[in-house]
């Protein structure tokens, strides 16, 4: 019941920080996106902000993008959260 309640926990913390590294990356222009003429993309990996290249420019956001951005940090962070959590958690061997 125990390791649950830790998995639950270190789900729970992995979407959090995966909403938030995305909100992040909504900051910057994305350096892979296909670049167009007069169209500017933001979000890491996925471009989930574009904008039209005019003053006072609307952004839009693209929802679908947002979400697998999410669900793609959200991966990448329990990966590594649960790969530190393991070598933290494993027995010591004691010499012999």
């Amino acid at each position: 019941m125990n390791d649950l309640n830790g998995g639950t926990r270190r789900l729970v913390i992995s979407i959090i920080f995966g909403a938030v590294i995305t909100f992040l990356s909504g900051l910057f222009l994305n350096p892979f996106s296909y670049r167009r003429l007069g169209v500017s993309h933001w979000g890491i990996p996925l471009p989930w902000i574009t904008q039209i290249v005019y003053p006072n420019a609307t952004k839009i956001l693209k929802w679908a993008e947002l979400i697998v951005d999410m669900g793609f940090w959200a991966i990448v962070f329990y990966f590594c959260y649960y790969l530190i959590y393991k070598r933290e958690t494993k027995p010591k061997k004691t010499g012999c």
